[in-house]
């Protein structure tokens, strides 16, 4: 998550790992993480507070087949080292530590929209992992739901699955898979940000939040249906998207 929200909503770390937006995209890392060939090295740019790579050493169904974690974030504080890391792993907030290391994995959940140039950022983390490389995307999807929240994280854009494709191919990254996720999600996220938000005048903020640990298991559950339906629905309010650094 987001240094962002983390500070806004005063979630736990505990909380953030179990909310129901951040655990379904765990099911997307799983699906990624299923193409490559062990021992796994995977390195996250914007990771934010970390969970993702969290995930990867505390829940993942195999630990033993990850070798290392690396989180890169410009807002990471100093000596950030949550209890969970091992000796293979590290956090650091630029670029300079990781010259000359070779990852075989990329993750970049929400964090490409926050960039300027997109494909300049890409271009150089692609630069930093293997030939044969799995890359894991999410950002937010549908340009018309930009609104409030967008403004709020910083964010330049929203894309589709066709604007993805085309920044993944633009640095030479073999097309996969790419998908909108959340589609059940849509029209209650179109109604409050583009409607309700007029008729509120909504302040800018972001929307996630502590959620009734009802809600959460619910909303978790379509998660689940819809990733193993293939996530087939033509829209939503996220694109995923699962690509492979060619070979030269």
């Amino acid at each position: 998550m987001d240094f962002k929200e983390y500070k806004q909503d005063d979630l736990s770390t505990d909380d953030e790992v179990n909310h129901w937006w951040i655990k379904t995209r765990f099911l997307y890392i799983d699906y990624a993480i299923s193409m490559l060939d062990q021992p796994i090295s995977v390195i996250e740019y914007g990771c934010g507070t970390g969970q993702n790579l969290r995930y990867l050493r505390e829940y993942y169904s195999h630990p033993e087949n990850i070798k290392s974690l690396t989180g890169v974030d410009i807002n990471l504080p100093e000596n950030y080292y949550p209890e969970w890391m091992t000796k293979d792993d590290k956090f650091i907030n630029n670029n300079v530590n990781i010259e000359g290391d070779k990852y075989n994995m990329l993750i970049a959940m929400d964090v490409l929209e926050h960039i300027e140039s997109d494909s300049d950022a890409l271009r150089e983390w692609v630069s930093n992992i293997n030939d044969g490389s799995i890359v894991l995307i999410t950002v937010p999807a549908m340009q018309h739901l930009f609104s409030y929240h967008d403004r709020y994280m910083g964010h330049h854009r929203r894309y589709t699955r066709r604007s993805l494709i085309e920044l993944g191919e633009s640095v030479e990254l073999q097309t996969v898979k790419v998908m909108y996720v959340f589609s059940y999600l849509y029209p209650v996220v179109f109604f409050i940000r583009k409607i309700l938000s007029k008729i509120l005048k909504s302040e800018e903020k972001s929307d996630l939040k502590k959620t009734n640990s009802n809600v959460n298991s619910i909303l978790y559950s379509l998660g689940i249906v819809e990733n193993k339906l293939g996530a087939c629905i033509p829209f939503g309010t996220s694109v995923v998207g699962i690509f492979q650094k060619k070979s030269k």
